[in-house]
């Protein structure tokens, strides 16, 4: 990238205005990011966006801190192998928002597109193992859930206390559950996220 191009993408006057829009478009992404559910296309335009953006920083002169991805992660990794983890659907939920908790922390914190990309890829990763243990026949009439659109926590903690024991809680149940129920409606655009991911 020349420094005419990396001008296009970051019009700084001076080093200080430079490192202020990096700062910027860094912290609009980051919002953007956080704000939303992982698709992985949209992740990757946006981080295909942002990585233009850095190139230009360097282009002009910016530096970006070194980064390594070892021991970057301490996650406990959502696993269906780990009983501890993983014994029961609620379980999945607790643990799942737990560690996207923590990433998103860890994106919050991200000062370069190799450290954003680190933490999508390990939310990807854990929504994806996440959304295994979600995994239905696709019945429904409206085969084309809205990917992004996530219910409340809350109202899914809810509709798990509706049932007498989490050991019920099973793929065949959620099948047979009403179209409209809110953890059959989960099951579904979680499914349909996880085809689509795949």
């Amino acid at each position: 990238m020349t420094p005419e191009e990396a001008r296009i993408y970051l019009p700084a006057e001076d080093e200080e205005e430079r490192d202020d829009l990096y700062e910027e478009k860094l912290f609009e992404c980051k919002q953007f990011l956080i704000n939303r559910f992982p698709i992985g296309k949209l992740i990757k335009s946006r981080m295909d966006k942002f990585a233009r953006v850095e190139e230009a920083f360097i282009t002009l002169g910016g530096s970006i801190k070194p980064f390594s991805i070892d021991n970057y992660f301490e996650s406990q990794r959502l696993s269906a192998s780990n009983e501890q983890t993983f014994s029961s659907l609620p379980a999945a939920f607790d643990c799942y928002h737990a560690e996207r908790n923590l990433l998103k922390l860890k994106l919050n914190q991200a000062q370069s597109a190799r450290e954003l990309n680190a933490c999508l890829q390990e939310l990807l990763a854990i929504t994806k193992e996440y959304a295994r243990h979600w995994h239905v026949n696709l019945t429904s009439s409206d085969p084309n859930p809205l990917l992004s659109q996530e219910p409340d926590p809350m109202e899914l903690q809810a509709a798990f206390k509706q049932f007498s024991s989490a050991d019920n809680l099973t793929s065949k149940t959620l099948e047979n559950l009403a179209d409209d129920h809110l953890l059959k409606i989960e099951a579904e655009r979680l499914t349909f996220w996880l085809k689509s991911e795949e």
